[in-house]
């Protein structure tokens, strides 16, 4: 916003930034899409280059996590003897949980880190500095895209009929990837400022993914503390992804809560972020 020129100072401009909870600089991401596209390509080519594995890993990665869970709780803790879903093998189940799962986790750690590897970057050139952290979302959503192919070969095999609202289910994730970008953000400005937050941060996730409805059904949670768990935006989604994908049963008011508490992220990520990354290049 600049102030009109008085007679007394005829060059002097004073050039004052718009008000951060007002103009949330949306139009400022919108034109640099284009650089977003360019550090989520470079993000996937540095992710697979010069590895033994590759795209393999993202194959994998899920294979072996639902091959423990279904031995280890599915088998020996009896967890699927809570499932109400016929026909509906518990690794199937687990699978479908934890594809979302791990969208949301790999988003969230990876926009938690970004800041900090891209310190030189930060440094040389003015741009929105929340390109940064939601760069990472090619490369994780290209992992999850591989992994659901695997969910869809394993459903084939396994004879499981893919709900007939199963085309919804990109809605969800596109949901998952919203509360994904306002907890990474959030979590990227802290970074920056408190680097041991990287140390903390997988433990954290780890933790919150036992607190999700991922490798059990929510109805084994008490009723008394559903409402609690609902404000887990991960709870409510997870719980919507498997009810598109194979029908299973949905408490539609934790959904709800969800749904709201995850659009409350995304827009709190922002504001929080904007407030703080003027600070970003003195201190990296």
């Amino acid at each position: 916003m600049k102030r009109p020129q008085s007679a007394a100072t005829p060059h002097l401009q004073i050039i004052e930034p718009p008000g951060r909870w007002l103009s949330l600089r949306w139009g400022e991401l919108w034109d640099q899409r284009g650089l977003l596209l360019l550090l989520a390509e470079r993000h996937i080519r540095v992710r697979y280059k010069q590895t033994v594995l590759g795209v393999l890993w993202a194959v994998l990665q899920p294979l072996i996590a639902t091959l423990l869970f279904t031995v280890l709780f599915g088998n020996l803790l009896g967890v699927q003897r809570h499932l109400a879903m016929p026909g509906v093998p518990y690794a199937v189940f687990v699978l479908s949980g934890l594809l979302p799962w791990m969208l949301f986790a790999s988003t969230v750690s990876g926009a938690a880190a970004s800041l900090v590897g891209e310190a030189q970057l930060m440094t040389r050139v003015y741009f929105p500095r929340a390109v940064i952290p939601l760069s990472v979302m090619g490369y994780t959503l290209l992992d999850f895209l591989v992994a659901a192919g695997v969910l869809a070969a394993m459903m084939l095999v396994m004879g499981v009929a893919p709900s007939p609202l199963a085309w919804l289910t990109p809605l969800v994730v596109l949901m998952i990837l919203a509360a994904a970008a306002g907890c990474g953000l959030v979590l990227a400005g802290l970074t920056v400022k408190y680097r041991d937050l990287r140390f903390v941060l997988p433990f954290v996730m780890q933790l919150w993914m036992f607190l999700t409805p991922v490798i059990y059904p929510a109805t084994v949670i008490p009723a008394g503390l559903r409402w609690l768990t609902a404000l887990n935006p991960m709870s409510g989604l997870i719980q919507l992804t498997q009810r598109l994908l194979l029908g299973a049963p949905c408490a539609w008011g934790d959904v709800l809560i969800s749904l709201v508490t995850a659009t409350l992220l995304f827009l709190l990520g922002f504001v929080v972020f904007w407030q703080i990354e003027d600070s970003f290049a003195d201190i990296v």
